[in-house]
């Protein structure tokens, strides 16, 4: 393991939630104590500790309710170490934005803690000490220690060796420094690099003689060097850490830029661009709190002492606020604190999700280390890399097993989410539909009487029945209304099943229950079904959880290929920079998971070049070739989902449109007198005429689309054989295509008669399918309509279909919108374009990567064998030499070639996640009301 990085094998699989520490080293002995107690009062709050139970009379909500009294009273405690606010409320509890703010802390019952801290003396060592004892270790409290140099420089620096102090407290200091170190252990143990570690010429990334020279330097001679090295491990801390510590007496000392009010200062503002390697150029804060405990520092003892103040929370200062001070103002306290309670929560519940074992985080480590030589057969890089170097491999496994959690996690949510809006688009189409049958269902039983039913009312018998029948058969419907005086009371009785008339019967029995009382409770029934549908799903955040995880397996994959190719870059850095607030937690889960970065830069410096050129070549197939077809079928399946869900709902409500045009032209030629005349009794002898003409013509079209469900065969290769769901998964995306044809919906700017035939072309390709829709609909209706006396007539029934057909429409372009396809589409085919790019790319360079690679070989063998030749010839061999190194230098050259490319690719992976996060958050489920 290098002394410069290190792989933190020993950090805990499931994200975790950071503490970082900073503060003066020159604490006054008799207030060490009380801060202790006060660094466990804020463990306690953030983690409380385990109870053991002692007996077996206590059971599991005992439990909890003791859980809850004693966080109940930490929670009082700090409460009472914090001042008092002001806010623009007089009637407002000074203490109450407190309290409002952090009540709902989640207890981070399933995520660790992590202590960031810098060991050094004071209050750095004071807070290690507070979590390295047994009962916060139960808790699940770790410490990481983040040196400013490498152990074994840094304890003889000055923070260490002090010219003013004794031999005593400096050999003191330095024990208990290396006590801490081994208690810490050296796998928790890296070093803090600044961005000028990182930048060297010709590709050599990993310099370690001259990264020595540099960290000696700055202990022993240099000052500036060595106060940058101590300001960089602070703002590391600041950040990285969700809550930073900071003990010290809120004095700022300009003269010193590496000490805690500077570290506070860039926690609370930013940190200083162009000094961390993973910090961007603009420096925005990484958002949380910074809690200041206050204490004085040893060098003003002489001074008299004081009441300590009291501790505060000291929030981020990147937005616009009020002119006067923000630190007690109740509001700005309240938001901020609400944010960083919103934060814990989020990564809490995902963590308690459970996390991915060993056995799952190896298998999907081997899954994404898979790559292709230059023979095309496909290898495995897992084997050979974990045998080079473990360093890198360790990250690369917990930043495997966070994407398996988050993807799983979110294809579960999502599909969830998705059956939930299913539901809710079902109730309210069938609210709709419901309310449009209410509103027009008008059986003619309740008005008029059918011809059998007033023959046998009159007791007609023999030819006189005969007779009656065919006098009336041909006579409106309105010509058979008889008053009640003249139909007895078993008139609205249907005859017996064995009657002439028994089809009727059966028409009657199957919708004589049917009543527009029924019809409304079943609206009034969808509608709240639909509506406590939705507040039940809305409740639960699965749509935000799901998008929150899908955003969290991206980044995590982005930082795995960022890792392998040895990038040492940080994606929490160019992740998300606009998204700020709750949605930090997500940045933060993905950096817990792969810090320090400069373990996969130096670890993959250390690879040999045939590792190197391999591990390349697996970022190109495991993750470039993968997307590409990722973004190929999302971007295909997306595309067929917008043209067929525009489709058909374009057909449904053309139909409906045409079926009203068929009854406004009836109404306006066809009037006679009566108001309950049925304006379409004339369509009676055509109604099976149209439904079978209708049904024809779309069962011929169905065969057509199934015939052609089976792709052709290219000549000379034999039919592979597919399985009835592929078959009908390609008669799905047949189907539309077929009934309504695609046009050419380009719209030329300079020529509008163009554009407008264009735009005729698109409404004329409609017409086939919503006319056949509307012919079987209406001949569907017609033909129940002459059935049965019990429905309504052929008028209503044809209002209510193209009502229904309206809705449905209407409601299936709503959910082709609902679900962004269009902009999904769009948004694929651009990351299509993208990769495939890359792809070509990044292949070139690699192939090119590759013959360095053979290259320098044959230079290296060529030094071989100049000085295994006897006798050695000193020319021959520094010539073979420079040849070697001009080919090493070569290859590392192109290798910083493809880690540029490969670094301008992942940022575009992440800004593209990002407006898909931001996309989906800005449509969250919401109830589709009809109307």
């Amino acid at each position: 393991m290098s002394s410069f990085a290190a792989s933190l094998k020993n950090l805990p699989a499931q994200p975790a939630y950071l503490v970082g520490v900073t503060g003066h080293m020159d604490l006054r002995h008799e207030e060490v104590e009380p801060l202790k107690e006060r660094v466990r009062l804020v463990f306690r709050f953030l983690k409380p500790p385990s109870i053991r139970v002692a007996g077996d009379d206590w059971d599991a909500s005992d439990v909890e309710s003791e859980h809850q009294t004693r966080w109940r009273a930490h929670l009082d405690q700090l409460l009472e170490l914090l001042p008092a606010t002001s806010g623009r409320h007089e009637d407002q509890e000074p203490k109450r934005p407190y309290e409002l703010a952090v009540e709902c802390w989640p207890r981070l019952k399933h995520t660790p803690v992590l202590v960031l801290t810098a060991l050094a003396p004071g209050a750095d060592t004071l807070v290690a000490e507070v979590a390295l004892e047994p009962e916060f270790r139960a808790a699940g409290f770790q410490v990481l220690a983040a040196l400013p140099m490498p152990a074994d420089l840094y304890v003889n620096s000055t923070s260490f060796v002090s010219a003013d102090g004794t031999d005593e407290d400096n050999q003191r200091r330095q024990q208990r420094f290396r006590e801490l170190l081994a208690e810490v252990q050296p796998e928790n143990t890296f070093v803090v690099h600044l961005k000028q570690d990182s930048e060297c010429p010709a590709g050599q990334l990993c310099d370690e003689e001259r990264l020595r020279q540099r960290f000696e330097a700055a202990a022993q001679q240099d000052k500036a060097q060595r106060r940058q090295r101590y300001r960089v491990a602070g703002e590391y801390l600041a950040s990285y850490c969700h809550l930073l510590l900071a003990i010290w007496d809120h004095h700022h000392n300009a003269d010193n830029a590496e000490g805690t009010a500077a570290i506070v200062d860039a926690r609370r503002r930013g940190p200083q661009p162009g000094l961390l390697p993973t910090t961007d150029s603009l420096g925005m804060p990484h958002g949380g709190p910074v809690l200041h405990l206050h204490t004085q520092r040893l060098k003003n003892s002489t001074a008299p002492p004081a009441a300590t103040p009291p501790a505060r929370f000291l929030q981020a200062c990147n937005v616009p606020r009020r002119k006067n001070a923000i630190d007690d103002d109740a509001d700005w306290q309240q938001l901020g604190l609400t944010v960083m309670t919103r934060i814990a929560a989020n990564l809490d519940h995902f963590n308690a999700l459970g996390h991915i074992n060993d056995d799952r985080a190896q298998q999907e480590l081997f899954q994404r280390l898979m790559y292709r030589d230059q023979q095309g057969r496909s290898q495995t890089l897992a084997g050979e890399l974990q045998a080079a170097s473990d360093d890198l491999v360790a990250p690369l496994r917990r930043l495997a097993g966070l994407r398996r959690q988050a993807s799983e996690a979110n294809r579960n949510l999502s599909s969830k989410r998705d059956r939930a809006l299913r539901w809710l688009f079902v109730f309210t189409a069938l609210a709709a539909c419901s309310l449009d049958f209410f509103a027009h269902w008008h059986p003619r039983a309740d008005h008029h009487a059918p011809s059998a039913a007033v023959g046998h009312a009159a007791g007609d018998s023999g030819g006189a029945a005969a007779g009656l029948a065919e006098d009336v058969s041909g006579a409106p419907d309105h010509a058979l209304a008889a008053t009640p005086s003249q139909i007895p009371a078993d008139a609205h009785e249907p005859p017996d099943a064995a009657s002439q008339h028994g089809e009727w019967i059966l028409l009657y029995k199957a919708t004589g229950w049917i009543s527009q009382p029924l019809l409304g409770g079943l609206t009034v029934l969808f509608t709240v079904t639909a509506m406590l549908w939705y507040w039940w799903e809305r409740s639960l955040f699965r749509g935000e959880r799901a998008h929150d995880y899908r955003a969290i397996a991206e980044g995590a994959r982005v930082q795995f290929y960022w890792h392998l190719a040895g990038l040492g870059k940080s994606v929490s850095a160019h992740y998300m920079d606009r998204q700020r607030n709750e949605l930090d937690w997500i940045r933060a889960a993905i950096r817990s998971a792969s810090f320090p970065y400069e373990t996969a830069r130096f670890a993959f410096a250390r690879l040999g070049p045939d590792l190197q050129v391999k591990a390349l070549r697996c970022v190109l197939h495991s993750w470039v070739q993968d997307q590409r077809k990722y973004f190929k079928n999302s971007f295909e399946k997306h595309e067929h989902a917008l043209h067929a869900g525009h489709k058909w709902g374009n057909t449904l409500a053309l139909a409906g449109l045409w079926i009203i045009l068929l009854l406004v032209c009836s109404v306006a030629l066809h009037t006679p007198a009566g108001a309950d005349h049925d304006h379409l009794d004339w369509l009676n002898p055509w109604g099976e005429t149209f439904l079978l003409a209708g049904g024809a013509i779309a069962l011929l079209g169905t065969l057509l689309a199934w015939l052609q469900s089976e792709p052709a065969i290219e000549p000379g290769r034999r039919p592979a054989a597919r399985s009835l769901k592929d078959r009908w998964k390609h008669f799905r995306h047949r189907l539309p295509d077929l009934w309504i044809p695609a046009v050419n919906t380009y719209r030329d700017p300079h020529n509008v008669v163009r554009t407008r035939w264009q735009m005729l072309g698109s409404f004329a390709a409609y017409l086939p399918a919503s006319l056949t829709l509307a012919a079987i609909l209406i001949g569907l209706l017609v033909v129940f309509s002459t059935r049965t006396g019990n429905l309504p007539n052929g008028q209503n029934l044809v209002i209510v279909g193209a009502g229904c057909l309206l809705i449905l429409g209407a409601l299936i372009v709503a959910w082709t919108e609902k679900n962004l396809k269009s902009e999904l589409a769009y948004q694929y085919h651009t990351m299509l374009s993208l990769f495939a790019n890359a792809d070509e790319t990044l292949s070139r360079q690699i192939d090119r990567l590759a013959e360095l690679e053979a290259d320098w070989r044959r230079a290296d063998e060529q030094v071989r064998q100049a000085e295994a030749a006897s006798p050695p010839d000193p020319s021959v061999i520094a010539a073979a030499r420079r040849a070697a190194d001009q080919r090493l230098t070569d290859f590392r050259e192109q290798i910083k070639v493809v880690q540029d490319a490969i670094l301008e690719l992942g940022g575009e992976a992440l800004d593209e996640n990002a407006e898909w996060l931001i996309l989906h958050r800005a449509r969250p489920l919401e109830p589709v009301m009809a109307g």
